[in-house]
Order: C-alpha cells, then sequence, then structure tokens
C-alpha cells in the first residue's frame, strides 16, 4: 500500500506529464572560399630578405644586427624580453639562444632530477615554458629531439593537479570537500636548483600571477644567477586574466631586444602580409579588401579569403546565418572541427556559445554520436563523449561521461544522437520515451510494484530537492553526471562531477580572441558581426589573423579593418608608445584604488638590476627608452 504523501507525489507528477504530453533562409550568406587575385603587398621600409640557409651552426647562420644581440644577451647569460612582430624571425632567434647557451656552457646537464615532467638526468638546465600547450608545441617543434622534454606548459612546471581540501562555511560553520587545481610546486616544495635559464614563450599573454607562481617556486636562493627571458609581441592582446608579466618587464627597464626586420619571405604569405598592413596603421576600406584575398596554397605560403557582408543582420539572423554556412562547409571538408578554429570577440549573442552549438549540434548528428543532458544546479548542459572543449582555460578532450551516483534532483533525459545542443529532441518517440524515463510513469499504471518503485524514486526527489537548499551538502553540489576531461597534452584525466566546475566547461570548436592568444592553428575563420564593434581595435584583430599557420577566412563587416584599425588598446606604434600607455593604464588603475597585490610581479627587479650590473656585451646597442612608472613593485 502507498502512503497518502506517497499517493500525493504520484499524482502530482503525472499532472505534469499529462500537461507536457497537452502540449527563414538568409539571403546573405557567404559564398564558399576561392581563390582570386594576386595581393597587392604593403612593403614595409624594414624589410629584409631571408638568408637561404639552415640553422646548423649559430656562430655561421647569418643572424641580423638584434637577432645577434639577443644571442650576445643569452650567451653571458643576462635577463631579457624579446620582441617582434609576426614574420621578424623570433623563432629563428630562438633557437640561435638555445644553441648559444648550450655552447657557452651556461646550460650544464642535470642530474638527479625529481619532476614529473622533466628526464631524471642528462637534460640541460634550460626551461622553455609558456602558457599555452599550442605555445609550447610551436617552439618544440623547432629544437633537437634532447630538448623537447624541457618544453612544457608553466602548468606543468608547476606540476598542477586536483587537490581535494575540506572548506568551511563561515556563515554556517558546516565543512565541505572542495576540489581545486593547484601547483605541486611551490616555495615550500620548489622545482629543481640545476635549473639556470628559463625562457618564457608567448610572454605576452602571461599573467602576473601565473608568473608569481612560477617565480616562487623556482628556489630563492638560485634567483641571483637565474636567467629569464620573455619572449613575446607587444602588438598582442594583453592577457584574458590581469596584466602581462611581459609589458611590465620592459615597463621596469628590462633590457629589450625588438626585432623590426621583416623577411620578404615572411610578406610572401598572404596571411603575414594582411598582419603588416593591420600593424602600419593604414586603412583598409571595403573596396580594398578582396585585394587582400589571395590563394598561395600551391606553394606553401597560405591562403587569405575575406567575404564581407552585403547587408546588414541582426544577431539572430547572423546567427541563422552561420547555422546554414557551417555545416556545408564541414560537410565539403572546407571547415573540420577538430583541427581548424573559429574566433570571434564575443561569447554571448552573436558569439562563441550560438557557434559552438551549431558545430557540436551538427557534429553529433554527422557522428551519430549520443548527446547527453546534463543537470548542473537549476542550469542543464549537453556534451558528448569526444567532445572539444575548454577547460581551467586549456584545450580538452571529454573522454567519457557517467551518471553521478550522487545526484538526485531531477532526472536528465536518456542520452539521444538526436537531440540538439539546445535540448531540442527531433524524434518525438523518443521524446515521448525521455518522459517516461525521467519520470518512471507512463500514465497507465496498474501494476502496484511499479507504482510503489515510482513513489520511492519520488520521495528520494522530493528529499533531494528538500537538500538542494543546504548549500553545503555534496547533493546540493553534485551534478547529474561525472564528465571525464583531458586536457591536451597533459596525461592526466581530471573527473568533473560539481554543478559549478561543469558550468565553467565550455564547448571549444569556437573561442574568443583573448582565449586563442598563444596558439597558431591550420586554419582560422575570423567571424564578426556589426553587434561586436566595441570589441574590434587593432590588436585583436591582429591577433585573430595571427593565429592562423595556412589559411584564413574572414567574415566581416565592410567598415572592420578601418574602424578596428583606428582603435588600439595601447596606443602606439613603437615599445616605448606602447609602454607610455600602459603605464598611464596602470597609474590610473592604482590611483582609483582598483590595484591588487597579485596584479604586481614579484622579484622581477632582481633580474634587471643583475643585468644592468653585467658588463656590456660585444655588439650591444642602446636599449629603447622606457618611461618610468610609479607602481611598487612587490620584493
Amino acid at each position: 500500500m502507498t502512503t497518502p504523501k506517497q499517493q500525493a507525489a504520484i499524482l502530482r507528477l503525472r499532472a505534469l506529464v499529462a500537461a507536457k504530453r497537452s502540449g527563414a533562409n538568409s539571403t546573405n550568406s557567404p559564398v564558399s572560399p576561392n581563390e582570386t587575385k594576386e595581393v597587392p603587398r604593403e612593403v614595409p621600409n624594414n624589410i629584409h630578405k631571408a638568408p637561404d640557409i639552415s640553422v646548423s651552426d649559430v656562430d655561421s647562420f647569418p643572424y641580423n644586427a638584434n637577432q645577434q644581440r639577443a644571442i650576445n644577451l643569452a650567451r653571458t647569460g643576462k635577463s631579457f624580453v624579446l620582441t617582434g612582430a609576426a614574420g621578424t624571425g623570433k623563432t629563428t632567434t630562438v633557437k640561435g639562444i638555445v644553441r648559444a647557451l648550450l655552447t657557452s656552457g651556461h646550460a650544464l646537464p642535470m642530474e638527479g632530477v625529481h619532476h614529473k615532467h622533466l628526464p631524471i638526468s642528462g637534460a640541460p638546465s634550460i626551461i622553455i615554458v609558456g602558457f599555452t600547450n599550442k605555445a609550447v608545441e610551436n617552439v618544440r617543434a623547432s629544437l633537437s629531439k634532447d630538448l623537447q622534454h624541457n618544453c612544457l606548459t608553466i602548468h606543468k612546471a608547476l606540476e598542477y593537479e586536483p587537490t581535494y581540501e575540506p572548506v568551511m562555511d563561515k556563515n554556517t560553520g558546516k565543512t565541505h570537500t572542495s576540489m581545486r587545481f593547484m601547483p605541486a610546486r611551490t616555495e615550500a616544495t620548489p622545482m629543481p636548483e640545476q635549473i639556470t635559464t628559463v625562457i618564457v614563450e608567448e610572454a605576452s599573454m602571461v599573467a602576473v600571477d601565473l608568473w608569481n607562481r612560477l617565480i616562487e617556486a623556482l628556489p630563492a636562493r638560485t634567483h641571483s644567477t637565474l636567467q629569464v627571458i620573455f619572449i613575446g609581441d607587444i602588438q598582442q592582446l594583453p592577457p584574458v586574466f590581469g596584466k602581462s608579466i611581459f609589458i611590465h618587464a620592459m615597463s621596469r627597464g628590462m633590457t629589450t631586444v625588438e626585432l623590426d626586420e621583416v623577411y620578404r619571405t615572411a610578406l610572401e604569405s598572404p596571411i603575414l602580409n594582411l598582419a603588416h598592413r593591420i600593424l602600419s596603421g593604414k586603412q583598409i576600406p571595403a573596396k580594398e579588401l578582396q585585394d587582400f584575398s589571395v590563394d598561395k596554397s600551391a606553394t606553401g605560403q597560405g591562403k587569405v579569403f575575406i567575404h564581407v557582408r552585403k547587408h546588414k543582420l541582426s544577431d539572430m539572423a547572423a546567427v541563422k546565418q552561420m547555422s546554414l554556412w557551417l555545416p556545408k562547409q564541414m560537410d565539403k571538408g572546407a571547415y573540420n572541427p577538430e583541427e581548424d578554429i573559429i574566433l570571434t570577440p564575443f561569447n554571448v549573442n552573436f558569439g562563441t556559445i550560438a557557434l559552438n552549438n551549431i558545430v557540436a549540434g551538427h557534429l553529433a548528428k554527422t557522428l551519430d554520436a549520443p548527446v547527453y543532458e546534463i543537470y548542473t544546479g537549476v542550469s542543464k548542459v549537453y556534451f558528448r563523449i569526444g567532445e572539444r572543449v575548454l577547460y581551467n582555460k586549456s584545450e580538452a578532450v571529454i573522454t567519457d561521461i557517467k551518471t553521478n551516483p550522487s545526484y538526485y534532483g531531477k532526472k536528465p533525459r536518456a542520452p539521444s544522437n538526436t537531440m540538439d545542443y539546445k535540448g531540442i529532441e527531433h524524434d518525438q518517440a523518443k521524446y515521448a520515451n525521455s518522459v517516461v524515463m525521467a519520470t518512471g510513469i507512463t500514465g497507465n499504471e496498474t501494476d502496484e510494484q511499479s507504482i510503489l518503485d515510482s513513489a520511492a524514486y519520488v520521495d528520494n526527489m522530493l528529499s533531494a530537492m528538500s537538500d538542494h537548499t543546504d548549500e553545503d551538502s555534496p547533493t546540493a553540489r553534485a551534478a547529474s553526471h561525472i564528465i571525464s576531461v583531458q586536457p591536451v597534452g597533459l596525461d592526466v584525466i581530471q573527473k568533473v562531477s560539481t554543478s559549478g566546475d561543469i558550468n565553467n566547461l565550455g564547448l571549444g570548436y569556437a573561442l574568443t580572441i583573448h582565449k586563442s592568444q598563444g596558439s597558431e592553428y591550420r586554419r582560422v575563420f575570423f567571424i564578426t558581426h556589426a553587434s561586436q564593434n566595441s570589441m574590434l581595435f587593432r590588436e585583436l584583430i591582429y591577433t585573430g589573423i595571427t593565429r592562423a599557420r595556412e589559411e584564413l577566412y574572414v567574415i566581416c563587416e565592410p567598415d572592420m579593418f578601418v574602424r578596428g584599425i583606428n582603435t588600439q588598446r595601447y596606443p602606439g606604434k613603437t615599445i616605448a608608445e606602447k609602454i607610455a600607455a600602459f603605464d598611464r593604464a596602470q597609474k590610473l588603475v592604482l590611483n582609483n584604488g582598483r590595484g591588487n597585490i597579485d596584479q604586481l610581479p614579484k622579484d622581477l627587479h632582481r633580474f634587471i638590476e643583475r643585468a644592468a650590473a653585467t658588463s656590456a656585451v660585444p655588439g650591444d646597442v642602446e636599449v629603447v627608452s622606457i618611461t618610468e612608472t610609479t607602481t611598487q613593485e612587490v620584493a
């Protein structure tokens, strides 16, 4: 016999089930990319022919004056900054720097190393670190095999791993277990003291707080001899979170070498030619944009295709346009969502969320892969196994999805290969069945045991709903599923099971340009809309375009390369002008009381002072004039 409480609950659920049971093609679609005419190249005054020679010997390679200066600084153990735009030979210079360190005796073989990702013995005492896996992979591919283990992300160098800690709520006095991704290498458990040189790749996107963690994890007693080399491009965007250590180092007077000679071979690339036109500050009117659509893929120099929207569209109409166009590109192989990337300035409205849903939905349909509905508190999200995602600011892949035994909330629908990423089930038979599975009630129960089973589920659900009012309970935080996530390039699988953590997990087919920084992709789709005009400034457009290695497709409004080129985040063309703008912004933040001690770099002054005290390097030239700053540095 059922109790009155159970009967009332069953009646309520039956009423809900019964209530549920009762119950524009765009003409402005982008054309497919095709070959167009040769581009009239913008040739800067500082253009040079790249030497046609292999880098086998650092002393015989014909480096230009600033490349050689950087190598000389490295050879003598000085800390410095190396900056240069795309096509100025930064990668070649980094190879020369590493070779100079190895041949000068500054980098010695390390022995007895106890580190999760570094060889135990024999590896040089150099580590080359970056914020993203892609940044690290790019430099790793240019170095010899014996150095490739020394190229790792900053998070890998710090041996980040999941930690579980009891956390007490100050208001209730209750404790619960909280999972955090934290570094195993800290000031208390430092990295190997044999490390003599740290090269920070793509340093323009490394925020100060991450630098602080890195320098704290390097033994303090080695700081007096440690060499730090920052590599980056001051023309790119600042990092997403906090200020960049790269621009802080230059602002404080660290020796800075600027690579300002652009090689002709670089400008033969349509992608880099467009990038340098943007950096020049010279506008590109709509009538000239097609002159920059060039296909040189047959000769390995790349391809640019620019589609200008002929009519104004609302953001919703533009999303509809993409829902028709992107699947067509996927079906014919012009866009591979597993390797290529879509970049756009915003997340919302016409942004990454909508574009990700379009791609993920079509990909799941093409693969006939089941989509999982996952409850995360009051929200729902949708993923499949094998999904490309962004987790903890890094690209990752979902390796498994399982139901969470700690969850007693509303039952999600069963995984379905006909459900889209908005939760719409396109198979009506499956939809009806999903209602039955979610409630356990068909509306025609005659078997008493089935009613009792359903009633038991109702009791559990009602109990869980009551438990959800207590924010400290595991049930309140539990999501309906446990998602296994593997960051790209890391041999660790993270199980994500709380509502908060899963809500921080996002699809990774479309990214904001900020989040793409430091990465490089074979093919980039740079897609914008008029609603994003406030975000379209020169550094953002330049950064988005230079993420493409081989092919770049741009879909934009007619005035993007006029409005965007005219606007800069930090005004100026030269380093001194950029630094002055940064200093003004930094001083304004501090004067308004919005400064944060985590935004101030630790120990940076030690490397600057030691470099200044070192005797001049042969062939050294005057460092660029850097403005003074009133910002106080953390000792």
